[in-house]
């Protein structure tokens, strides 16, 4: 019963219960964000992959991840980029939080 008194209730005040389906990012997404992070930071275009896992999660939304490989199988290092406000941010693992470049 409270449910259905919660549903009546956002329906009359007008709240849209639509959200827009997510769409992961398309490849164009990717590419833009690789190059934003190579003029960023200068790495090559070639260490520069996309993210998958990260890129298929419904609660990375707005966000485009890649990783910069590092030679000799040392690890990678994490980005991801905010195309609409042009904005870069690199994983600091240490402090385990996102800084922006």
């Amino acid at each position: 019963m409270k449910t259905k008194i919660l549903l009546l209730a956002l329906l009359i005040s007008g709240c849209d219960m639509t959200a827009t389906p997510f769409t992961p990012p398309s490849t164009n997404d990717i590419e833009q964000c690789q190059i934003l992070v190579m003029n960023t930071t200068q790495y090559a275009a070639e260490t520069i992959i996309a993210n998958d896992v990260e890129n298929q999660s419904e609660s990375n939304r707005g966000w485009v991840f890649v990783d910069h490989i590092k030679p000799a199988q040392r690890g990678d290092i994490n980005f991801r980029c905010n195309l609409e406000k042009n904005k870069v941010e690199v994983w600091a693992p240490g402090a385990a939080m996102w800084n922006e470049l």
